[in-house]
């Protein structure tokens, strides 16, 4: 089966639904649709379970391309943005600019920052969707190649030469490499890697360790893996993914690995599966079962923070910014959606340092529902046209002490490190006391506490058990 190749353009409607309807019954009839965005003979379906699809909601998507003169759509990145229950759920698919010289790197870095920002207009709005949802998954044929003169390792810096000569002995290298299996190697070697380590793109994203060759560039209907050695051997086609602050632990990537048995294109596909648990804190059904939580704790209340001390420093972009304001913003301030900005108090230009008056902000919650909860923290410039300078998360599940707390977050403005933001953060009302999920063990040893007190002849068959 094939599709008519449309260079270019965006797939014309019925041949986007042949697409999916395509992608849908190879996947059976447990699977149904979600969303899906097409641009050009690029393709970005989601689809789910049917016990998943009633849990999903609040469906965006968009896309951007990065051809010739941000124009052409052979290059690009598509978006899907949803909801599973409170999960904020969000996938790139990107292909980026193609070949090895430095000068396409900074190209591929640069497609990476427009995608990012393009994504952010799903919501109408200019805040980086890398540092806004739960978890978000960036994958697809990102180009970036391996340049073994950038590994470290002395007797790989002759192939910094871009001659015919440099060329073959660079691949011949990098073959031996993928004949030892020395896939740690050719992964120093990676320019995305490098790329990343030096805060260039896509800062926070990670991806899991590499243990398959170079994806990329295969000779077609070859039963065993053979490359073309007018190409570099690479691994173009990666799977990255990024989650909020104290989000990351539920998120595991379980499997990682190539597609070898591909044979109809000069790259091999990569696949990954990922277990991810629900955002789900200490809610109603938690503590109905627990039967510990207070007998208030899930009424709605408006509860005050205090941030002080606000300073933006470090910022990386010094020309034209003269002051700054700060946004907080979050599902759980009051009224939803409500932000709350400040303008910078005293400013020093020439060290770059903005400093902030102290404000409150409002929270409607309960005593069990402000756990993993976060607010996004803002930087703009109060220029004509506003400008995110950067951006970060703020953990709340940090910050429930009376005690006033320090935070220190670096400022990112898509998937670019550009500051960093620093101040005290304290709950001050005085009535309000955040529950916690007890684990098993505390319920255990409270089970025994009581039993012991009931009839103190337990306490030797506890002994007993605890043996066991």
């Amino acid at each position: 089966f094939s599709l008519p190749k449309v260079p270019f353009r965006i797939l014309p409607n019925h041949n986007e639904k042949l697409f999916d309807r395509m992608i849908q019954n190879h996947c059976g009839p447990n699977y149904v649709h979600v969303s899906s965005v097409h641009l050009g003979e690029m393709h970005l379906i989601i689809l789910c379970t049917v016990t998943v699809k009633p849990l999903i909601s609040d469906i965006r998507k968009v896309y951007k391309a990065t051809g010739v003169g941000g124009l052409l759509g052979n290059k690009g990145g598509l978006m899907i943005k949803f909801k599973v229950k409170d999960t904020n759920l969000c996938f790139l698919s990107c292909h980026l600019a193609a070949h090895a010289s430095e000068e396409k790197v900074a190209r591929r870095n640069h497609d990476v920052f427009e995608i990012l920002r393009a994504a952010s207009n799903a919501r109408k709005t200019q805040l980086d969707v890398a540092q806004r949802y739960d978890h978000t998954f960036l994958f697809g044929d990102l180009n970036y190649r391996i340049n073994l003169s950038i590994t470290g390792e002395g007797k790989y810096s002759r192939h910094a030469s871009t001659s015919k000569n440099g060329h073959q002995s660079h691949t011949a290298d990098v073959f031996n490499l993928i004949q030892n299996s020395d896939f740690q190697t050719l992964q120093e070697g990676d320019q995305l890697r490098r790329e990343m380590n030096a805060g260039h793109v896509l800062k926070h994203f990670q991806e899991s360790e590499i243990t398959f060759p170079p994806t990329f560039k295969v000779i077609t209907d070859s039963p065993e893996l053979e490359y073309n050695w007018s190409r570099v051997p690479s691994y173009c086609d990666r799977i990255l993914w990024t989650s909020l602050p104290g989000r990351a632990n539920l998120v595991t990537q379980t499997e990682y690995k190539s597609a070898t048995n591909v044979t109809t294109s000069d790259h091999k596909p990569v696949y990954g599966l990922f277990d991810v648990k629900l955002s789900v804190g200490c809610d109603v059904a938690d503590t109905h079962r627990t039967g510990v939580a207070r007998k208030n704790s899930h009424s709605k209340r408006i509860v005050k923070f205090v941030v002080s001390k606000i300073q933006v420093t470090d910022l990386i972009d010094k020309h034209h910014i003269s002051d700054l304001s700060v946004q907080f913003s979050g599902s759980i301030l009051t009224n939803d959606k409500i932000t709350h900005a400040i303008s910078s108090k005293n400013s020093n230009t020439e060290t770059q340092v903005f400093e902030f008056e102290s404000l409150q902000l409002p929270i409607s919650t309960t005593q069990s529902g402000i756990l993993g909860k976060h607010l996004i923290i803002a930087v703009w410039s109060k220029s004509k046209n506003q400008k995110l300078v950067g951006q970060a998360a703020l953990s709340l599940s940090e910050w429930t002490r009376r005690k006033p707390r320090i935070f220190h977050l670096e400022l990112v403005r898509y998937g670019v490190p550009c500051g960093v933001i620093s101040g005290d953060f304290v709950l001050v009302d005085p009535d309000f006391v955040v529950e916690s999920v007890p684990n098993v063990t505390q319920l255990h040893r409270s089970f025994m506490k009581k039993r012991l007190q009931q009839d103190p002849n337990k306490k030797e068959e506890r002994k007993t058990s605890v043996e066991c």
